[in-house]
């Protein structure tokens, strides 16, 4: 097999032979082990596979979590005769890429059918007993005891290779968990646009770029106009409907780098890295225009509304606290003058 068929082992670094040598001496393999674990395979593993795997799959079938993972798609028949199928190969070729990759797959499957590493460890002692068993009706006392050490140190090289890609299958579950989590936390679960606290967070990177780069940075501030009238006439579901199109439609209305975030109640916040106030005024009469273009449909109702909005250029030094307090000090200039309509504040 070529090297580009061991992915795994170039994974773990497998696909180095020094590496796969200190793999087997930490498990006190040596080469006369390979000796002793043909003969063990000849008279013991091969003629009573059948029977080993049998009380094997017995002893299996009494822990819950072996149901669990049939009821997940798991096939007995399949599982049994691949457990045959290790036993009757067992230690051919465990120096070689081939086995070493074999076992880091084995610890994939297991993650991915979800079976507890506990689980697995049980049963590696599970048939180490019955192995014994078997070996001690088969084998002289001296050739029973040698080959049964290099059972034991080969059975320890497959669970130490098996947990190795097992807990690196559930370290990746777990990223991946953390990483939804992560971005649910930063998405606002009425509107689908960031909660506010990550559009908080973008402005402060914005900010930082502004000071490193010398490039600017503006916010908007969208409110929509009479809202509460939306509410009160029509319910909070309409309102939430109303809430969730009126961000999809600014969302469209600005540009794909910019973020837009839900900064409480109906306003949003829209940090726009990079840009000026000329054109973060643009964008502004973008949004307005968006939302005002065609009425909300809520049931067999529309609704009209319209938006005023508020534009902030950072200025040197400048916090979030302070541009975002600019914006909306020229919101309220926007709904003072009448509503539906952009302000920008000069500071």
């Amino acid at each position: 097999m070529r090297e580009e068929g061991y992915p795994l082992c170039r994974r773990f670094g497998f696909d180095d032979p020094a590496r796969r040598e200190a793999r087997l001496r930490l498990v006190d393999l040596a080469p006369g082990d390979a000796e002793h674990l043909e003969r063990l395979r000849r008279e013991v593993l091969e003629p009573r596979a059948d029977e080993i795997v049998a009380r094997f799959h017995d002893h299996l079938s009494e822990d819950p979590s072996y149901a669990g993972v049939m009821a997940r798609g798991g096939d007995p028949r399949r599982l049994q005769a691949a457990h045959r199928h290790y036993l009757c190969g067992f230690g051919q070729g465990y120096e070689g890429l081939d086995y070493f990759e074999s076992r880091l797959r084995m610890g994939v499957v297991h993650a991915h059918y979800g079976v507890p590493a506990g689980v697995y460890l049980g049963a590696c002692a599970a048939l180490a007993g019955l192995v014994r068993r078997a070996a001690e009706e088969a084998l002289p006392a001296d050739a029973r005891a040698r080959a049964l050490c290099a059972f034991t140190r080969l059975l320890l090289l497959d669970a130490s290779l098996v947990m190795e890609a097992y807990v690196q299958a559930e370290v990746a579950e777990l990223a991946e968990l953390v990483a939804v989590e992560r971005e649910r936390a930063r998405t606002d679960g009425l509107t689908g646009v960031r909660s506010r606290a990550a559009a908080l967070e973008s402005l402060e990177e914005a900010l930082s770029r502004m000071a490193l780069e010398r490039v600017p940075a503006s916010v908007v501030m969208v409110d929509l106009d009479g809202f509460k009238a939306v509410n009160d006439t029509w319910g909070h579901p309409a309102g939430d409907a109303v809430l969730r199109e009126a961000a999809q439609r600014i969302r469209a209305a600005v540009r794909d780098f910019d973020v837009v975030g839900r900064y409480g109640g109906e306003e949003f916040l829209v940090v726009l890295a990079g840009t000026p106030l000329d054109v973060a005024r643009r964008i502004a009469e973008r949004i307005r225009a968006r939302i005002e273009e065609s009425p909300f449909a809520v049931g067999d109702g529309r609704i009209e509304l319209t938006t005023s909005a508020g534009v902030a250029e950072a200025a040197p030094g400048e916090g979030p606290a302070e541009v975002i307090a600019r914006a909306d000090r020229a919101l309220y200039e926007a709904k003072r003058a009448g509503r539906n309509r952009v302000r920008v504040d000069l500071g």
